[in-house]
């Protein structure tokens, strides 16, 4: 066998309001007043809609 260098994917990087987001999806806070307190349906296009959020969140669980 040949000696391979093992590649890792590049680390994630969360801000604070994923974080805040987290703390409150774990406190059972339902998943819409999470998208319409911690993320802007501009920047974040996943907190835009109900389905859209159902779709990210399923994805997200997927993994």
């Amino acid at each position: 066998m040949a000696n391979q260098p093992l590649t890792l994917p590049p680390p994630r990087s969360y801000t604070r309001t994923d974080f805040a987001a987290l703390r409150a999806f774990v406190q059972r806070v339902p998943s819409a007043t999470i998208a319409r307190l911690y993320f802007d349906p501009e920047t974040a296009p996943h907190a835009a809609s109900k389905r859209r959020r159902a779709r990210a969140l399923s994805a997200r669980d997927a993994r």
